[in-house]
């Protein structure tokens, strides 16, 4: 613990600040999982719609710098392809109909000679 005044204070300032900016950031990811969800479920002019209101609250943390202007930018960026892009084929993983897995076990060049069969007897 700080022992000087101004450290105590710098200490309070620092928790209070530390969860406004986590409200920030909890609403950022809340509103990205949001966007994404409705592209998921082919809801995209919806998330257009979404879109200005996530880029402003984005714009607002970095301006206050709860998080970088770049990342903001990043962000807003990542989310803008995402809604812009065609729906992507689903993909097999295992499932019925995916391709069969090759056969993983170490294969060897030549069979060993049996102890039998081995010189003349």
């Amino acid at each position: 613990m700080p022992i000087k005044h101004a450290a105590l204070r710098q200490l309070r300032k620092d928790r209070i600040r530390r969860v406004r900016n986590q409200g920030v950031e909890s609403e950022l990811k809340t509103l990205t999982k949001r966007i994404r969800a409705l592209v998921a479920q082919q809801k995209r002019e919806e998330a257009q719609r979404l879109l200005p209101t996530v880029a402003k609250r984005f714009d607002q943390a970095a301006a206050k710098r709860v998080i970088h202007k770049n990342t903001a930018s990043r962000m807003k960026s990542r989310l803008t392809r995402q809604i812009a892009r065609p729906p992507a084929p689903a993909r097999a993983h295992g499932g019925p109909g995916a391709p069969a897995k090759r056969d993983t076990a170490p294969r060897s060049a030549a069979p060993a000679p049996s102890a039998e069969s081995s010189g003349p007897s």
